[in-house]
């Protein structure tokens, strides 16, 4: 048990140096997987052009989720 606490508390150095909000982190994981999805998926191809509004839109709009919750603590 105290193994696996050791082990959260790793990760969560790890992560908080690298990224520091999971919202963040979750948000523009979401994005990209979106994006991904509109430019590899065939039935999904007329909306490549839109690709990169997506990927802007997204994460403007999970650092600033981030970033609102952040200020309300």
């Amino acid at each position: 048990m105290k193994a696996l606490k050791g082990i959260k508390k790793v990760w969560d150095a790890i992560f908080d140096f690298f990224c520091g909000d999971y919202r963040a982190f979750f948000g523009v994981a979401v994005t990209i997987g979106a994006t991904v999805c509109l430019t590899q998926i065939g039935a999904l191809s007329a909306l490549r052009p839109a690709g990169g509004v997506v990927l802007v839109v997204g994460v403007v709009l999970s650092f600033g989720w981030a970033i609102f919750h952040a200020a309300k603590k």
